[in-house]
């Protein structure tokens, strides 16, 4: 069977029991994990609590409902042989307390290991299934983790791990979309680096998500006002360092933020439009291209009714599901300019027409919410007001010096135009300037090596 809308499957997606129209999300097709309530007290600007929810969902399992302290230490204790008479039994059960234990019930998190055990908010959780959905190779983290804690483990740490509740399988959530295989690949592979590596601290495995979070993210915001354009490959946001001056001209400005911007206000039209899209009854997950391509090559019956299926959706869509009478400014729907049998320019005026009722009709505020979450983290964490230019795209020095570490990784040395080309990968674009004052920056860290001044003949040394 071919591409084709079912309508009992959209009604029961997309009609309430009083048989209204309600704009839905993530059903059929999971893309963003955002909604559109309220959410100014849960929204999860910084990503401090990230790791405890993260570790759970690499593992598949429920944070234990009760941890006792006490009964921990006593079990473990009774299990421990001691000299009679001596004072050795309380000066463990002190030892633990002050190690591995925060309060009565909850533990300090001193290894990997022991982020599973620690509760997490409901947003926590969400965002976390998100990112481990998207760009995680699960299978191959599990096995880095294992041989982490066989190489780094001591006898305290197994002995209390040991004796810690078990936990168990977590349900089944969310599958997001995995959109990008360039970006779970890397994102794999930098997270291996960090967990290889003793001498990395939480804080670094926070700002590496946080990161990651923010790139997946904003490149599917991109590809999807690309509508129709083939591959997966990277379109690097530009970034700029903190401490630079900047001005209008520059590619940070241009081809930063202000690029991403404007491309929020359309995020949950591209979701209730590709939720709609997919209301087939079919388990394959079609998007704005793949409609296209099987178009394309269908023969001239099956173009016929996969157009008029479409036609007829969007025709609805303005006629009942979403009517002119529901615009707060007597405002209208564009007249149809789509050509017959040209599906990409239908879809297109489709997307225009979700968008205008969104902005004209009391909507809007579902569609400023959608898109708030992720709004909030980047402003707290990338972006930074630099008056007249406006808000823009920010690395610090904390953040440069981890993807520095992370890209040479054991590596003695790199090349420096080769290091740059490594972080555009990964989504960072710099212009001239910028790269100048990263390797003004490298230089008061001395780990420049030059043979000469041009890039090629420049190394940044390896600071793991």
């Amino acid at each position: 069977m071919g591409y084709m809308i079912n309508q009992t499957v959209f009604d029961a997606t997309f009609i309430n029991k009083k048989d209204q129209f309600k704009h839905k999300t993530n059903v059929h097709y999971n893309l963003f994990p955002y909604n559109t309530k309220d959410q100014s007290d849960k929204i999860l600007a910084d990503f401090d609590g990230i790791l405890g929810a993260f570790f759970q969902e690499i593992y598949s399992v429920e944070t234990p409902n009760n941890i006792s302290r006490e009964d921990i230490i006593k079990e473990i204790c009774d299990n421990v042989s001691f000299p009679e008479n001596s004072s050795n039994r309380y000066k463990l059960e002190n030892i633990l307390r002050e190690l591995y234990f925060a309060d009565d019930h909850s533990l300090k998190c001193n290894n990997l290991n022991t982020f599973k055990y620690i509760s997490c908010a409901k947003n926590v959780s969400k965002i976390s299934e998100y990112i481990v959905s998207t760009i995680c190779d699960k299978k191959a983290i599990i096995a880095s983790l294992l041989h982490h804690k066989q190489a780094t483990s001591n006898i305290m740490d197994t002995l209390v791990e040991k004796h810690l509740p078990e936990l168990s399988e977590k349900s089944t959530g969310i599958e997001y979309l995995s959109l990008f295989p360039k970006i779970k690949e890397l994102f794999t592979k930098d997270l291996i680096c960090l967990i290889e590596n003793s001498n990395t601290e939480f804080s670094d495995y926070i700002q590496l998500i946080s990161y990651y979070y923010f790139f997946y993210t904003s490149q599917v915001i991109l590809r999807l006002n690309e509508f129709f354009s083939p591959g997966d490959d990277i379109i690097p946001l530009y970034f700029c360092m903190r401490w630079e001056k900047t001005s209008q001209s520059r590619a940070c400005y241009n081809q930063g933020w202000h690029r991403l911007e404007d491309l929020l206000n359309e995020m949950f039209s591209h979701a209730v439009l590709l939720e709609m899209l997919n209301q087939t009854g079919l388990d394959k997950k079609y998007s704005y291209k793949d409609i296209s391509d099987e178009y394309n090559s269908s023969d001239n019956k099956q173009k016929s009714e996969i157009f008029s299926c479409l036609e007829n959706l969007k025709a609805k869509y303005r006629n009942s599901y979403a009517p002119e009478d529901d615009f707060e400014d007597n405002s209208k729907y564009a007249p149809s300019s789509y050509g017959k049998g040209n599906v990409e320019e239908l879809i297109k005026e489709f997307h225009s027409d979700i968008m205008l009722q969104f902005e004209k009709s009391s909507r809007k505020r579902a569609n400023e919410a959608f898109q708030k979450g992720f709004f909030l983290f980047c402003k707290d964490n990338f972006l930074q007001n630099r008056k007249k230019n406006g808000l823009m795209l920010v690395l610090d020095e904390e953040q440069l010096v981890l993807f520095t570490k992370i890209i040479i990784g054991k590596r003695n040395k790199m090349r420096l135009n080769e290091l740059f080309d490594e972080f555009a990968r990964r989504g960072i674009g710099m212009d001239r300037q910028t790269h100048e004052c990263v390797v003004e920056y490298y230089e008061r860290l001395n780990i420049i090596e030059k043979k000469s001044d041009s890039g090629d003949a420049q190394y940044v040394k390896g600071i793991f």
